[in-house]
């Protein structure tokens, strides 16, 4: 199973490296089919980003976190992000952030916060969070992990799939634009609420 993470990932690492980023329908039609579909393994997920990407450095984690919290606390301080009982958002790292958003998060009310995670992440890791977000995605999508596995999140995860291209987009215009390091968080991605 480790190969099959590995091999999946190095996949989604060539398609968040073109120059423009394809459709998720063409990194999805990369993904081996099986049947059933194999498991969602979050341990081997965590090996397989933290060999192979940058979630880990310090600079940038602090970077994601901050523009998270600029958005929070745009919003009046209103934390959608926060579950009850669960582990400080700020606390987790840029990987089980995005996997708790991207599989396994109802999204209802955290439409907002995981459009500024999305674009905060594109921004602070580059193609290492494309590709993490690819992986996530396309398990969620093709393997129905997590939520994808519930038909009647079908609309859900159909949302997820536009909008999170849209985000990474608008984070790779932000990050092109003369405007770069002056917009806050809520400027940055206020054309996508």
């Amino acid at each position: 199973m480790d190969n099959f993470y590995q091999s999946l990932f190095s996949t989604c690492k060539m398609w968040a490296e073109q120059p423009e980023t394809p459709p998720f329908q063409a990194l999805m039609q990369c993904f081996p089919q099986y049947n059933p579909p194999p498991g969602f393994d979050v341990t081997l997920m965590a090996v397989t980003f933290g060999a192979n990407t940058d979630l880990s450095n310090a600079t940038k984690l602090y970077n994601f976190r901050s523009f998270i919290h600029s958005f929070v606390t745009s919003k009046g301080g209103v934390n959608a992000l926060q579950v009850p009982n669960d582990e400080l958002w700020y606390n987790k790292d840029a990987g089980q952030m995005l996997c708790e958003l991207l599989v396994f998060r109802d999204l209802r009310d955290v439409q907002a916060e995981l459009i500024a995670t999305i674009v905060s992440a594109v921004i602070s890791f580059g193609e290492d969070a494309i590709s993490v977000i690819g992986f996530l995605v396309g398990f969620r999508v093709v393997y129905q992990a997590g939520r994808g596995a519930v038909p009647e999140n079908a609309q859900e995860t159909q949302w997820l799939l536009q909008m999170t291209m849209r985000s990474m987009q608008r984070a790779k215009e932000y990050m092109l634009s003369e405007q770069f390091g002056e917009l806050n968080a809520i400027d940055v991605i206020r054309d996508l609420l």
